[in-house]
């Protein structure tokens, strides 16, 4: 009797400290979205007035290292999860965040060898709204649930599978474009549409899994997710100043790449920390 209620009470303090960790995770993922929407109005408010039309350097550095490097980083996290589990919102997702990041990098480094504005417009807005759909396709299956299978060879043959796909289609559209656009008017109204949309589901998504698990990763990518499309809408409530509107937007996704990195960063270091437990693991039950 006497050991059941000191378990109990164990039980009840190790819940306690849960539930306070959680208060405190919850606490500090406001601090990243709070300090990112800060810092964008910030850094707009000042460069606003400036004429940086898609800066040489270092602008586009970092768009190539930040944004391209932290879209490549979380399109293998999500299609690595998606080979194990089978879940083809992942997939969708990797789809979306290699798309997004070929079209940063290459459109970068097209314009820091020829300079053409209008090739790495087309190139850069064109991968952008083909993310954003592969992004509101991936949020609109996470939302009705299910997983497609549950071999690791199918996962991996279709992830394969959608990478071709997604570059096939991206070189498709933007050579489709003429590379003679910046950008017509319609085309930037579906293309915000899609940024703020989807960047807004995957915030609402991030949060609410961060909510139920206190995981940090989600906070982040919530918070990214949320810069994102707050930049979106910016950018669409000053399309008639290009000077600002670009501004908006190269702020607001430098930000948001940050912040995805953060988050892929964590999501590594839990993935490294629960391989090395299920190693232990599985050492103890062969010694036993």
């Amino acid at each position: 009797m006497g050991a059941s209620k000191s378990q109990n009470v164990a039980a009840g303090a190790v819940r306690s400290r849960d539930g306070i960790r959680r208060d405190w995770l919850k606490w500090l993922a406001v601090l990243p979205l709070a300090i990112a929407v800060v810092a964008l109005i910030s850094l707009t408010r000042v460069s606003s007035t400036s004429v940086f039309h898609i800066p040489n350097f270092p602008g586009q550095y970092f768009n190539i290292v930040l944004l391209g490097g932290a879209s490549f980083l979380l399109a293998y996290l999500a299609w690595r999860g998606f080979a194990a589990s089978g879940q083809v919102q992942l997939a969708l997702f990797g789809g979306g965040a290699l798309s997004l990041g070929m079209a940063t990098a290459l459109g970068a480094i097209v314009f820091l060898l020829s300079d053409q504005i209008n090739v790495t417009s087309a190139i850069h807005t064109t991968g952008v709204l083909l993310s954003s759909i592969l992004f509101l396709a991936g949020a609109i299956v996470e939302l009705g649930g299910g997983a497609l299978f549950r071999s690791p060879k199918q996962g991996r043959w279709l992830a394969l599978g959608t990478n071709a796909v997604v570059l096939l289609l991206l070189f498709s559209l933007t050579a489709g474009s003429g590379f003679v656009y910046y950008p017509p008017s319609l085309f930037s109204v579906f293309n915000i549409v899609f940024v703020v949309l989807t960047s807004s589901v995957v915030a609402y998504l991030a949060a609410r899994g961060f909510a139920a698990t206190g995981q940090p990763q989600l906070a982040w990518l919530g918070a990214g997710a949320m810069v994102f499309a707050f930049s979106g809408l910016l950018n669409a409530l000053a399309q008639t100043r290009l000077n600002v509107s670009v501004t908006v937007h190269n702020t607001g996704a430098l930000l948001a790449a940050l912040l995805y990195v953060a988050s892929a960063v964590v999501t590594l270091r839990g993935g490294r920390s629960l391989l090395l437990q299920a190693r232990s693991k599985a050492a103890t039950l062969t010694v036993t």
